[in-house]
This record gives C-alpha cells, sequence and structure tokens, in this order.
C-alpha cells in the first residue's frame, strides 16, 4: 500500500509541475508578445494603451467558453470570431451615434446567427425523405404547397 501511494504521490507531483511549466511558458509567450507591441506602438505601454488591451479580455474569454460548450457538443463553429467582430464594430460605430440602430442591430444579429446555425443544422435533425420535400414545396411557394396538400 506503501509503494501505490508513494507512485500516486510521484506522479501528482509530475503533473502539477508540468502544470506550473506550461503556465511558466505561457507567461513567458504573453510577455514576448507584450514587448514586441510596445516595441511597435509605444503608446501601448501607457495606461490608456494597457486599459483598452485589458478591456477585450472579457469578451474573448466569453467567445472561448461559448466555442468550448460547442466543441463539447461535437460541432465546432467557424464564424464565432467574425461575428464578434461584427458585433463589436456595431457597439463601436453605431451605439454613439445611432443608439436606437445599434441596440436594434446587437438584438437583431444574435436571433440571426442563431437562425441560421438553426438552418445549417436542419438536414441533419430532418429525415433526409422528408428534408427534399420541404425544399420543393418551399421553392414552389404558396400555390405549389396547396396543390401539393390536395395530391397527398
Amino acid at each position: 500500500m506503501n509503494g501505490r501511494a508513494s507512485l500516486i504521490s510521484r506522479v501528482g507531483n509530475g503533473i502539477s509541475s508540468l502544470g506550473a511549466a506550461r503556465f511558466g511558458l505561457a507567461l513567458i509567450a504573453l510577455a514576448l508578445i507584450l514587448l514586441f507591441v510596445f516595441w511597435l506602438r509605444p503608446n501601448m505601454a501607457s495606461y490608456n494603451g494597457l486599459r483598452l488591451l485589458l478591456n477585450l479580455s472579457p469578451v474573448l474569454v466569453f467567445t472561448a467558453l461559448a466555442q468550448m460548450f460547442v466543441m463539447t457538443a461535437g460541432d465546432i463553429d467557424l464564424g464565432v470570431g467574425t461575428f464578434v467582430g461584427l458585433i463589436d464594430c456595431i457597439a463601436a460605430g453605431l451605439l454613439n451615434e445611432q443608439p436606437v440602430t445599434g441596440v436594434a442591430l446587437l438584438v437583431a444579429c444574435p436571433i440571426a446567427y442563431s437562425l441560421i446555425g438553426a438552418l445549417i443544422h436542419l438536414p441533419a435533425a430532418v429525415d433526409r425523405r422528408h428534408f427534399g420535400r420541404i425544399l420543393r414545396l418551399a421553392r414552389c411557394g404558396a400555390d405549389c404547397a396547396a396543390d401539393a396538400r390536395w395530391r397527398h
């Protein structure tokens, strides 16, 4: 029993030291990136520059969490970065000058994005035999749909 506990202890210490090494490597990479940014743009090293950099962090964290939930479900969403960029542009460009339009777009965009996602995954949810029939009915419009109801 003592040998087994010692083995588990050594494995646990190895994992924690590996985690510490990865954390240290991430901090070094972040420091190098920040030094490069500060070298290219010295104004970014000021209080306002750092505040602007850190204000974007919560948005990226929530985006990464949302993508994590999508990946946990066994899928991937490649458009999430573009969508966050669109929302950022709407917020930065319209909310100050046209607040009603900006808020309307900030409400409408997630709804539209969700509907597009639902349409993409609709073929997987609907049986293939019925999906072709649904597309034919949607293409020919209300008259074709009325005729199809009378035929079946």
